[in-house]
């Protein structure tokens, strides 16, 4: 009886040191991490997800910053090749236009000869050269007023942008359709004619009178009664808004009258389809 009742005890034992193997502390941290187990996966997998996110975006600037740093001395090379181009291309018009210029001169002076060697009728001779002074095909010279328009400071102080204090096309357009319109007979921008044909208008940041860009300051030069043209000027809708335009903004405008000035003549157009009709 006593030997079988040690028995049971030793095998109580045994099952108590296997089964009990971990001290009870620590036991009951590994029930607690076995309880939560669920819940704290997906937190980790959570910030996984984003430091791969994180990883790829990392990769893709890097990538990006150097494909632009390898693509930008192509791109300065090639801006500068289409700038030297386009500075050609004007310097070749220069010569072009100072050609026409002087063949137009002798043009002018053969045919007063022919007209006074054939004692043609000087009505006519008259007539003609009125005719091209409107159109703008020849230089002429008288007194009138002149018109500065340039590009203003930026003033921080009042929050006006570079922008709002620069020229644009239709400021050159309010000061041209003004003075026509204040009695000019002849303008010229730059040393540009305006004639029926010629266009103001804007290409990027530049400004396109009929197709040659020009450089700030812009000159307008109008011919006419000094006194009356320019009164009438500063009273016309395009006199006022670029008066607005100087005092808001800050862009320069500016007005004088002259005893002499020449506006530049225009080569004349070529007609494509117009014909004289016969009488």
């Amino acid at each position: 009886m006593s030997q079988t009742t040690g028995q049971d005890a030793s095998v109580s034992l045994l099952q108590r040191v296997v089964g009990d193997s971990l001290d009870p502390t620590y036991a009951e941290v590994a029930r607690r991490r076995s309880a939560a187990g669920g819940s704290s996966h997906a937190p980790r997998q959570r910030r996984l997800a984003v430091g791969s996110a994180l990883a790829a975006l990392g990769l893709l600037a890097s990538v990006a910053v150097a494909q632009t740093w390898r693509d930008l001395p192509e791109a300065e090379r090639s801006r500068a090749a289409l700038v030297d181009r386009v500075k050609a291309a004007t310097a070749a018009d220069d010569r072009q236009a100072e050609q026409v210029q002087a063949l137009a001169a002798s043009v002018e002076r053969l045919r007063a000869a022919a007209f006074g060697a054939a004692g043609a009728d000087s009505d006519l001779n008259a007539r003609l050269t009125s005719l091209e002074a409107a159109a703008g095909t020849t230089a002429v010279t008288g007194p009138g007023v002149q018109v500065v328009l340039d590009d203003g400071p930026p003033s921080p102080d009042s929050g006006v942008g570079p922008d709002l204090a620069k020229v644009l096309d239709r400021d050159l357009q309010s000061a041209v359709n003004g003075l026509f319109a204040s009695g000019a007979e002849a303008v010229d921008v730059n040393g540009e004619r305006i004639t029926t044909v010629t266009a103001i208008r804007s290409a990027g940041d530049a400004i396109l009178v009929g197709y040659r860009p020009l450089t700030r300051p812009y000159v307008v030069t109008a011919i006419g009664d000094p006194l009356t043209l320019e009164a009438r000027f500063a009273d016309s809708q395009g006199g006022q808004s670029l008066q607005t335009l100087a005092t808001t903004y800050g862009m320069r405008f500016e007005t004088s009258t002259h005893d002499s000035l020449t506006v530049a003549g225009q080569p004349p157009a070529s007609l494509r389809y117009a014909t004289p009709r016969e009488r």
